[in-house]
């Protein structure tokens, strides 16, 4: 909500505003009042470093990975989908490809270097989703 008054109504106000204000005129008041009147900057993109640090999660994840004797499919999510009619598989492999490319997240892992572990992001084509159709 605080993200479509930002971008629809040019207003700044924080999500703790939103609950002090308890009645709809309240909330009108306050964006009346949170009003800017210029818009901030757009986001752009930043040059990174080529391997950038791990966050906090990825620090996690990397950590319970290492603690384990054996590999474990702990945070695999396997999905099965019962699907009905004529399935366009070239359609859902593309779909799935496309997901891949614009999510980096989907395409990150973790090597080590030094004994610690960084983030590499492998490019669309280097990280091809496994599809099974039966």
């Amino acid at each position: 909500l605080v993200g479509r008054a930002r971008t629809l109504l040019d207003a700044e106000l924080s999500v703790g505003d939103l609950f002090t204000a308890r009645t709809p005129a309240a909330t009108a008041a306050l964006l009346r009042a949170a009003r800017t009147p210029t818009r901030l900057p757009a986001a752009v993109d930043r040059p990174r470093s080529a391997e950038p640090p791990l966050s906090a999660a990825q620090q996690r994840l990397w950590f319970l990975h290492r603690l384990e004797e054996e590999p474990s499919a702990a945070y695999n999510v396997p999905i099965a989908l019962r699907l009905t009619g004529t399935l366009d598989e070239q359609a859902l492999e593309r779909a799935l490809a496309d997901l891949t490319a614009r999510h980096e997240v989907l395409r990150t892992v973790f090597p080590e270097r030094e004994g610690r572990a960084v983030q590499h992001i492998l490019a669309p084509g280097d990280a091809p989703v496994p599809l099974t159709v039966r």
